[in-house]
């Protein structure tokens, strides 16, 4: 086995060496930086330090009254009202977001545990977060729980890499044992055990990998849970609670092609020469549109929130489509909608290009785009009627326009 292959021994799955492991794989993807200790959450929470595995399991007392919770919390005069104040400035979707004073975040360090106050509301924080989170925490929780977020992502994309060498490892090895049978002899004999003491080892480390990236994936829902759950009004979490909801999956609406040489062969209008060579024509709305899955490059950092999809705009063809563009990923493009007028799809991916840093971005622009196109209006409909027969003419007296059905 490799040496990416190394694994904790048996009975991993919550134990100490699977927490060591996983906490590894954290730190790996993002180096520590300082922390600067909350000054403003109380004497007990400024004299506390903080120790424990990742995966520990520290008490977190949900029944706990809030109003103990939020005693420990210097309460100001704006953090104690629930209304007024100025709304946040969403029109710079690059900058950070300024706040109302009873909008932001903070935590609350107690003898109960660790929580997220927002407004007149103190939410624990789940069990499984807690003892990582403990380690050390900045004054802005929103900024520590997308980081935590970032990391396990970055580990999930980690484990899956390794899960899936473990596999082709696994298929291999059952291919020479499979081999290792038509043979006969002592030589033959002694290649078969070896043969399966190797499957007998890759079944075990394909395993362990599994569980591992199990538990991963849970604590990864788990902490996405939490923030959906805390429902931010605005701000990093509350784009961040947006983007989780949506699926990172094709969006049933989304013709998929595979290269960009794909999508231009089948319709050459959408190519463009230039001195530099031919790419795909168009106006580029963005290049940084997010998809789960999409996001971690091996140089990507927790807090990027960049992602390789961009998304632009054809006018000879008025359509609408993504490309997925990176070295570490098969490119693909998504045709998004078509028969666009040029002055409707502008304004329409600029008032998208401020959510361009949520996750799943690329999947909110697909279906916006697909509505845009259901909800426009196609014209009159004239409903076509068919005269009605007449058997008799009341009179007795015929007009050229009567029509008659005879037998």
């Amino acid at each position: 086995m490799s040496e990416q292959m190394t694994l904790p021994s048996a009975g991993f799955a919550r134990s100490a060496a699977a927490e060591s492991h996983i906490t590894a794989l954290l730190t790996a993807h993002g180096a520590p930086k300082p922390r600067r200790r909350v000054t403003d959450v109380g004497e007990a929470a400024k004299q506390r330090t903080w120790e424990g595995p990742l995966l520990g399991h520290r008490p977190v007392h949900h029944d706990r009254p809030m109003d103990e919770t939020l005693a420990a919390v210097p309460q100001s005069p704006a953090r104690r009202s629930t209304s007024g104040g100025a709304a946040a400035d969403v029109s710079k979707p690059w900058g950070r977001t300024t706040l109302p004073t009873h909008h932001q975040p903070r935590w609350v360090h107690s003898s109960g545990g660790l929580a997220v106050v927002l407004g007149m509301r103190a939410d624990p924080v789940p069990d499984e977060l807690v003892a990582h989170l403990e380690q050390g925490t900045t004054a802005d929780p929103a900024e520590d729980l997308i980081e935590l977020e970032g990391k396990l992502r970055a580990t999930v994309a980690t484990l899956t890499r390794r899960t899936n060498q473990a596999e082709h490892a696994l298929a291999d090895a059952r291919s020479l044992v499979a081999d290792a049978k038509t043979d006969r002899g002592l030589s033959a004999w002694l290649r078969r055990r070896r043969t399966k003491a190797d499957l007998a080892g890759v079944i075990t480390a394909q395993s362990k990998l599994r569980d591992l990236l199990d538990d991963a994936v849970a604590m990864r829902d788990v902490l996405r849970e939490f923030v959906i759950r805390l429902d931010a009004p605005s701000g990093l979490l509350r784009e961040s609670a947006d983007g989780w909801q949506h699926s990172p999956n094709v969006p049933p609406s989304v013709v998929v092609f595979g290269p960009e040489d794909s999508f231009v062969a089948a319709d050459s209008r959408r190519l463009e020469a230039g001195w530099g060579g031919s790419r795909i024509a168009g106006v580029v709305y963005g290049e940084q549109w997010r998809r789960d899955g999409d996001d971690d490059g091996p140089y990507s950092q927790p807090l990027d929130r960049a992602g390789p999809w961009r998304v632009a705009f054809i006018p000879r063809t008025g359509e609408i489509y993504a490309s997925r563009r990176c070295g570490y990923l098969s490119q693909e493009v998504w045709l998004l909608g078509s028969d666009f007028e040029p002055d409707h799809a502008h304004d329409l991916l600029t008032g998208l290009m401020p959510r361009m840093r949520e996750p799943n971005s690329v999947i909110l622009a697909a279906g916006v785009v697909h509505a845009t196109r259901s909800l426009r209006p196609r014209g009159r409909c004239v409903a076509l009627r068919r005269p009605p027969a007449r058997l008799s003419a009341p009179t007795g007296e015929v007009d050229e326009e009567d029509t008659f059905v005879s037998d």
